[in-house]
């Protein structure tokens, strides 16, 4: 009886040496074409975001030729190079303190700003730094974006500074909450009318008879915070009423650092008839060092906040505040921003939101 001869058994199929070498082979980086081009990964990255001041034709055409030569390509770098977008943009907050997201108006302004960019079919990067290392931040010096929306902080010779510098980059720039920088073609500012809040406070305040008005702020300055505070001198100024105003500067808005600040005023022997904190963690940290003082709120001294997030009423007595809009600012920033990438000009320079006084038990006698 015959039998089919065995076919050779079927050997199981390896890469050879010369495929694993080719997949293994690195991809160029941003770093390989600035050196071959002998330029800086700052250059490379202004050529692949069209930023023609930045860079000479000469040197455009020859970080493109090394582009092409090396077959450097990444999903957002192939479509700018293409369509001279990248759907993508950044958020910065410009802050001393790495916990800049713990604070819950920071929280909401970037909340509403991503879901308004998001919405639109963008991404977006956040990002928190400190004023001096702003320029040496990937997302200034290497990461190519569409635009920036930034949060500044510092007096006001600083944010026109940092401003300046920014407008550098020839790319829409959106500012929250700023107050001092003039908005032009290629700048927004987008806001909520804190000085208008600080009026509203004042004249709640002076119809309680205040004679003497201590505002707790942060040693770190705020554009929102002074116009509150402006708005505040405005508001007692124009009825004439000799109302005295103290600001003292905590450390920092941390829980702590506001207590001590206000009880050491108190312990120097200092009794003012009402304390307005900066925002509500100042307002709340007030309250506290009032009370533990043996101090009684509001008998002997009312007690407000800025901001009506949430927590403000949780507190005894309940906090008289001001409500803020954090997430429409957000929200109007990212559509700003995006409308102007889609259609080349900004609809509106300068959008303003309004702010509304919520009276509380703190300040009824």
């Amino acid at each position: 009886m015959s039998t089919r001869p065995r076919k050779p058994p079927v050997r199981q199929r390896t890469r050879t040496a010369e495929s694993a070498s080719a997949s293994a082979i690195k991809q160029p980086t941003i770093h390989d074409v600035a050196r071959a081009a002998k330029v800086s990964i700052a250059t490379v990255s202004n050529v692949m975001n069209n930023r023609s001041s930045a860079a000479g034709e000469k040197t455009r055409k020859l970080v493109r030729h090394h582009i092409a030569q090396l077959g450097y390509r990444t999903h957002a770098a192939g479509r700018g190079l293409r369509t001279s977008r990248r759907n993508f943009v950044a958020m910065v907050m410009i802050d001393e303190s790495a916990n800049y997201l713990s604070d819950p108006f920071v929280a909401n302004l970037v909340a509403g700003f991503t879901d308004a960019v998001n919405s639109r079919g963008y991404a977006t990067v956040v990002h928190g730094c400190r004023r001096g290392d702003l320029e040496d931040t990937v997302v200034i010096k290497t990461l190519g974006v569409d635009g920036y929306c930034l949060s500044l902080s510092g007096d006001a010779a600083a944010r026109v500074d940092l401003a300046t510098r920014l407008r550098e980059l020839n790319q829409p720039l959106v500012l929250a909450q700023e107050t001092v920088i003039k908005p032009d073609k290629d700048l927004c500012i987008v806001r909520q009318d804190d000085f208008g809040g600080g009026v509203q406070l004042a004249d709640h305040l002076l119809a309680r008879r205040v004679k003497r008005l201590m505002v707790v702020l942060s040693k770190l300055e705020w554009p929102s915070f002074n116009a509150r505070l402006e708005g505040l001198r405005a508001g007692i100024q124009r009825t004439g009423q000799s109302t005295k105003i103290e600001v003292i500067r905590a450390r920092s808005e941390a829980f702590v650092d506001c207590v001590a600040a206000v009880s050491e005023y108190l312990a120097a022997g200092n009794r003012p008839d009402a304390i307005v904190g900066g925002n509500d963690q100042i307002g709340l940290s007030a309250m506290y060092a009032v009370q533990a003082a043996g101090l009684s709120v509001p008998k002997d001294v009312l007690v407000t906040g800025f901001n009506a997030l949430d927590f403000w009423q949780y507190s005894t007595p309940r906090l008289t505040t001001v409500r803020s809009r954090p997430r429409e600012i957000g929200v109007a920033a990212g559509s700003a921003l995006i409308d102007r990438l889609e259609t080349g000009v900004f609809r509106d320079n300068e959008i303003i939101l309004p702010v509304a006084l919520i009276p509380a038990a703190s300040t009824e006698q």
